[in-house]
């Protein structure tokens, strides 16, 4: 298991345990949500320098499946798109050799793809997260209910140096963007917002620490529609 995944359990599957590669694959990758206000949403991901760690047979033989996968559209991202009732818009490789590149181009037609699509469940069947679109007026909110499994607890973590930051980096790049169609972002919590307001990237950190106080928290951005 890669450490990305890893990270991601720790935090009960938040966002995304399927956001990430499976097995001992791994790589770098960006991806970027865009919600419409009526809270459809376009989905593009972009993964690069996708190898394995392992050696021999098995990194072969986990290539092999990787691309299987990907062209068959059975991967994670592919099947958690499709099943919420979305669409592919585009889905290609970039690079066809190890190290890998992809990108693939979903769209998630209503406000109830979306949220399926950023709900999540545990091996025991139980939600852990789940998303939820709201509309007021002109007030917009996308938020994430993450609840910490019974089992699981949020360990201390210390703060890192910029040497020990960029050697975890180095290992592989990883991070979700949420971006608004038309309007400002006007409050949010869990997530790091840019400083245009249009956008937010999702920080696992902070949502950890909010867990080590409760089990149960809430991730959001809200946004104000432009007149």
């Amino acid at each position: 298991m890669n450490s990305k995944t890893s990270r991601t359990l720790a935090v009960a599957a938040l966002l995304c345990s399927a956001l990430f590669l499976r097995g001992c694959i791994v790589g770098d990758e960006l991806s970027t949500i865009t919600i419409h206000p009526d809270g459809s949403a376009d989905l593009v991901k972009v993964q690069t320098n996708v190898h394995s760690s392992e050696t021999g047979a098995k990194a072969d033989e986990e290539l092999r499946r990787y691309v299987q996968e990907f062209n068959d559209k059975k991967d994670a991202e592919h099947l958690r798109i499709l099943d919420a009732g979305g669409q592919i818009g585009e889905s290609r490789w970039i690079r066809s050799e190890p190290p890998y590149a992809t990108v693939i181009v979903g769209k998630l037609p209503t406000a109830a793809a979306l949220e399926k699509a950023f709900t999540f469940k545990g091996d025991d069947g139980a939600v852990v997260v789940a998303a939820h679109f709201a509309q007021k007026g002109t007030r917009r909110k996308f938020s994430l209910q993450v609840t910490l499994p019974s089992d699981q607890v949020v360990n201390s973590t210390s703060e890192k140096t910029v040497e020990e930051l960029r050697a975890s980096q180095a290992n592989g790049l990883g991070e979700t963007r949420l971006a608004i169609a038309g309007g400002k972002i006007v409050d949010a919590r869990g997530f790091a917002v840019a400083s245009d307001k249009q956008s937010a990237l999702l920080e696992p950190k902070v949502i950890l620490e909010l867990l080590k106080k409760q089990r149960e928290i809430e991730a959001f951005i809200e946004w104000e529609l432009a007149d």
